[in-house]
């Protein structure tokens, strides 16, 4: 996100499951705007609205991670979700990640995903955490915005999604840490 934007009229709250629809919806739409042609049509087409929505009611209601949604007058336009670290490897035994952060591409550059974004790092700050990781795939123009929040490329990987293999970075971020 440059700096010099000004984040649009949202506010950034706790997710209930309530917003599990609305969630859902900025998942979905991220995906066709982000992944179609990097990622297979048939795996994106699949990711229903609906699948979706019954995922993010379980994970609304889960304590053992957070969702922070940005709401434009009642409407999800963006959401963070992280919590412990699935331990990607050794290295970052103990970090803290970020699972998912989606936000409609029309509020790309506007402030909203810094704003989601810091919200997770006051989260994972609370809970005790010196840093935190996101995994992301290398194809993902939003890789700039996680080196502008100060992320340090650690590590790539693979993944294999409907047998096409795909390449991911792993960036590792700082809990305390204050932009230029």
């Amino acid at each position: 996100m440059d700096g010099g934007c000004h984040m649009v009229n949202t506010t950034i709250r706790r997710g209930t499951a309530a917003d599990a629809l609305g969630i859902a919806q900025v998942q979905v739409q991220s995906w066709d705007e982000t992944y179609r042609g990097v990622l297979p049509d048939a795996y994106i087409d699949a990711r229903t609205v609906e699948h979706r929505r019954a995922l993010w009611v379980r994970v609304l209601n889960d304590a053992s991670s957070f969702v922070w949604v940005a709401d434009a007058s009642g409407v999800i336009v963006g959401f963070i979700n992280g919590g412990p670290g699935r331990q990607i490897d050794a290295a970052h035994a103990g970090d803290g990640e970020v699972y998912a952060l989606y936000l409609l591409k029309a509020l790309h550059n506007r402030g909203v995903g810094r704003a989601l974004f810091d919200a997770a790092r006051k989260t994972f700050a609370q809970s005790g955490y010196a840093y935190f990781v996101v995994t992301v795939l290398s194809e993902n123009p939003s890789t700039v915005f996680y080196e502008r929040m100060g992320g340090v490329h650690t590590s790539d990987g693979q993944l294999s999604i409907d047998e096409r293999s795909v390449a991911e970075r792993v960036y590792r971020f700082e809990v305390v840490w204050t932009s230029e």
